[in-house]
């Protein structure tokens, strides 16, 4: 089966984050679904209007980048479940009352064609073969090949998780795993 990774129905709008675009890469350059070559001089940052205590309750901290900004215990997991298909940037955290800087921005580094497209129903962009928007996504079982995590290649918004990652996830809050055929 196969997993969308995004930010959790229940995530509190209270705790989302603002990614600093004037420090850092383009937020868009973190799902590309293919390693940064270019690597930030200083770590990307991203800010928050909470306390440090609240936020380290969640693994995953939602932001308006739409990317995973994750906790040393779930960057550990990818790096022993998956190190080829994601690379781990530090990433600096400004709370209300300090700074994190323990957790790391997931970048995924492959991407995969797995929509069936028909079953699936979307829009393209005007003038294109692009996908504009999904209504709903259906994903073949074996699109993710031997990868674990990957970009949906139509559709980059969209991080696609194994069964074996999704396993290795069980226990941990704040992560939104969706199975993507439902």
């Amino acid at each position: 089966m196969v997993y969308l990774w995004k930010i959790h129905d229940d995530y509190p709008e209270t705790l989302l984050g603002e990614y600093d675009r004037n420090r850092g890469p383009d937020r868009f350059a973190f799902k590309q679904g293919k390693p940064l070559t270019e690597l930030p001089s200083e770590p990307p940052r991203f800010i928050f209007n909470a306390p440090i205590k609240k936020l380290r309750q969640f693994h995953d901290l939602g932001n308006n980048a739409l990317v995973p900004l994750v906790s040393p215990a779930l960057a550990n997991i990818l790096r022993k479940t998956c190190p080829n298909d994601v690379q781990l940037l530090p990433a600096e955290i400004s709370c209300k009352d300090g700074t994190i800087d323990d957790y790391c921005v997931v970048v995924i580094t492959h991407s995969v064609r797995g929509l069936d497209h028909e079953k699936s129903i979307y829009t393209l962009a005007p003038g294109s073969k692009s996908i504009m928007g999904l209504r709903k996504a259906v994903y073949r079982d074996e699109c993710l090949g031997s990868h674990d995590a990957a970009r949906d290649a139509e559709y980059l918004s969209n991080l696609l998780i194994s069964d074996r990652l999704h396993a290795a996830f069980a226990g941990l809050n704040g992560l939104g795993l969706y199975p993507a055929n439902e």
